[in-house]
């Protein structure tokens, strides 16, 4: 761990010595959180209530105070973790639950329930105004649905299995992607940002992808992804 941080740490001074990006800063808060033992788990599975959660980070201090709605669900009580974010999400009518009264918030979420709740957000005003920058993200997107039993999602050439749900970091990347916060590389992340006792590997594909989601930093877009500017 040691050995990981002196070259994590080498290669961000390195990077600091280049030109700055000049463009507008940007603030990208953390919508992704850490798990009390140090990890992101990264490959795990993205759960209902997790990405509720998700959402509702996404949201501003002011559209969450506005928002007054209880949850109905059965299965999410007044001390469950997400009860705030879940009676949020369906105040909204961006997640919905089933016919039983069940919001069923240990299941996965596949790509096919995520493109529903994107296009909800982006087609829905109450969706338009809690998540700006969501919606018009994801309106901007090059996304194809390919005709089936169900829909596929493809994205920039990335085509998730219908059935399967998505792991955490999938929902990172298609999350990114979706809100323009797009490192290149490590040269473009900064010294001392906090890191996760299993994304410790910068080659892995998800390192910058679960480093973006988890950590709140300023931004300057650099051709075509970003470079941060200052931590918290």
């Amino acid at each position: 761990m040691k050995i990981f941080r002196k070259l994590l740490l080498a290669v961000l001074l390195l990077a600091a010595l280049r030109v700055p990006c000049f463009a507008q800063e940007a603030f990208h808060g953390a919508y992704l959180q850490g798990f009390p033992d140090g990890s992101i788990r990264p490959e795990k599975q993205v759960t209902r209530a997790e990405l509720a959660e998700i959402l509702h980070r996404m949201m501003s201090p002011d559209a969450r105070q506005e928002l007054t709605s209880e949850s109905a669900f059965r299965d999410v009580g007044c001390g469950h973790w997400a009860y705030e974010a879940v009676s949020a999400m369906a105040g909204l009518r961006l997640m919905l639950g089933d016919g039983n009264g069940n919001f069923r918030p240990d299941d996965g979420v596949t790509s096919e329930e995520l493109s529903i709740i994107l296009e909800r957000v982006r087609a829905q005003e109450s969706g338009k105004e809690a998540l700006a920058a969501l919606s018009s993200g994801w309106a901007a997107q090059d996304v194809t649905f390919e005709a089936g039993n169900g829909w596929v999602m493809g994205l920039h050439g990335a085509v998730f299995s219908k059935e399967q749900a998505l792991s955490r970091a999938e929902l990172a990347e298609i999350l990114n992607r979706i809100l323009g916060r797009t490192p290149q590389s490590l040269s473009d992340l900064l010294v001392g940002m906090p890191l996760f006792s299993d994304n410790l590997d910068t080659e892995a594909p998800y390192f910058l992808a679960m480093q973006e989601a988890a950590i709140d930093h300023t931004a300057r877009a650099c051709g075509d992804g970003e470079r941060w500017t200052g931590l918290g």
